[in-house]
Protein backbone atom coordinates (compact mmCIF):
# COMPACT_ATOMS: atom_id res chain seq x y z
CA UNK A 1 0.00 0.00 0.00
CA UNK A 2 1.54 2.88 -0.89
CA UNK A 3 1.33 6.56 1.45
CA UNK A 4 -0.47 9.52 0.09
CA UNK A 5 0.89 13.04 0.68
CA UNK A 6 -1.12 14.95 2.68
CA UNK A 7 -3.14 18.00 1.39
CA UNK A 8 -2.23 20.30 3.75
CA UNK A 9 1.48 21.67 3.90
CA UNK A 10 2.35 22.73 7.36
CA UNK A 11 4.37 25.95 7.90
CA UNK A 12 8.19 26.10 8.73
CA UNK A 13 8.21 29.30 10.49
CA UNK A 14 9.29 30.20 13.98
CA UNK A 15 7.08 31.31 16.66
CA UNK A 16 8.30 34.92 16.13
CA UNK A 17 7.65 34.88 12.64
CA UNK A 18 4.36 33.66 12.76
CA UNK A 19 3.28 36.00 15.51
CA UNK A 20 4.51 38.83 13.31
CA UNK A 21 1.32 37.59 10.53
CA UNK A 22 -0.95 38.10 12.83
CA UNK A 23 -2.28 41.65 11.97
CA UNK A 24 -3.96 43.63 15.20
CA UNK A 25 -7.64 43.95 15.42
CA UNK A 26 -9.62 46.85 13.92
CA UNK A 27 -11.60 48.82 16.93
CA UNK A 28 -12.44 51.82 14.87
CA UNK A 29 -12.43 53.75 11.40
CA UNK A 30 -9.25 55.71 12.61
CA UNK A 31 -7.01 52.27 12.80
CA UNK A 32 -8.20 51.05 9.28
CA UNK A 33 -5.79 51.51 6.50
CA UNK A 34 -5.76 54.89 4.38
CA UNK A 35 -6.88 53.15 1.48
CA UNK A 36 -9.97 52.55 2.88
CA UNK A 37 -10.92 56.12 3.85
CA UNK A 38 -13.40 56.83 0.87
CA UNK A 39 -15.39 54.06 2.48
CA UNK A 40 -18.74 54.92 2.99
CA UNK A 41 -19.09 54.25 6.62
CA UNK A 42 -21.43 50.80 6.76
CA UNK A 43 -18.76 49.44 4.38
CA UNK A 44 -16.10 50.41 7.00
CA UNK A 45 -18.10 48.69 9.48
CA UNK A 46 -18.57 45.63 7.53
CA UNK A 47 -14.72 45.77 7.02
CA UNK A 48 -13.85 46.04 10.42
CA UNK A 49 -16.30 43.00 11.35
CA UNK A 50 -15.77 41.08 8.51
CA UNK A 51 -11.56 41.34 8.84
CA UNK A 52 -11.80 40.71 12.49
CA UNK A 53 -14.04 37.62 12.42
CA UNK A 54 -11.62 36.12 10.21
CA UNK A 55 -8.33 37.21 12.42
CA UNK A 56 -10.41 35.45 15.36
CA UNK A 57 -11.98 32.24 13.83
CA UNK A 58 -9.29 31.23 11.17
CA UNK A 59 -5.71 33.17 12.92
CA UNK A 60 -4.40 29.27 14.20
CA UNK A 61 -5.27 27.42 10.62
CA UNK A 62 -3.39 30.13 8.50
CA UNK A 63 -0.48 29.93 10.80
CA UNK A 64 0.23 26.17 10.99
CA UNK A 65 -1.26 25.59 7.15
CA UNK A 66 -0.49 28.45 5.11
CA UNK A 67 2.82 30.50 4.57
CA UNK A 68 0.57 33.45 3.60
CA UNK A 69 0.42 36.22 6.75
CA UNK A 70 -3.28 36.18 8.11
CA UNK A 71 -3.68 40.01 7.40
CA UNK A 72 -3.86 39.21 3.65
CA UNK A 73 -6.01 36.42 4.04
CA UNK A 74 -8.30 38.66 6.47
CA UNK A 75 -7.96 41.47 4.10
CA UNK A 76 -9.24 39.85 1.28
CA UNK A 77 -12.41 38.04 3.38
CA UNK A 78 -12.87 41.47 4.14
CA UNK A 79 -12.98 43.56 1.05
CA UNK A 80 -15.18 40.43 -0.51
CA UNK A 81 -17.66 41.23 2.28
CA UNK A 82 -17.69 44.63 1.09
CA UNK A 83 -17.89 44.08 -1.97
CA UNK A 84 -21.40 41.89 -1.29
CA UNK A 85 -22.83 45.04 -0.12
CA UNK A 86 -21.36 47.77 -2.11
CA UNK A 87 -20.05 48.80 -6.02
CA UNK A 88 -17.42 50.75 -6.50
CA UNK A 89 -17.69 52.93 -9.80
CA UNK A 90 -14.70 55.18 -10.15
CA UNK A 91 -13.51 56.12 -7.03
CA UNK A 92 -17.24 56.05 -5.00
CA UNK A 93 -18.87 53.23 -3.47
CA UNK A 94 -22.38 52.53 -4.01
CA UNK A 95 -25.11 50.41 -1.66
CA UNK A 96 -26.21 47.65 -4.26
CA UNK A 97 -29.50 47.46 -2.47
CA UNK A 98 -30.22 51.31 -1.99
CA UNK A 99 -28.51 52.20 -5.17
CA UNK A 100 -27.18 55.15 -2.15
CA UNK A 101 -23.71 56.27 -2.93
CA UNK A 102 -21.53 59.39 -1.95
CA UNK A 103 -22.61 62.66 -0.67
CA UNK A 104 -23.07 65.37 -3.39
CA UNK A 105 -20.25 67.72 -2.50
CA UNK A 106 -21.45 71.31 -1.69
Amino acid sequence: MTKTKSFVQHSNKSKDETDQDIHPKFHGDQDLPSNLAGLPSRAKEIYREAFNATQDRFSDLFLKHTDEPTGKVANRVALRAVKREFEQVGDDWYDRETGEGPAPEI
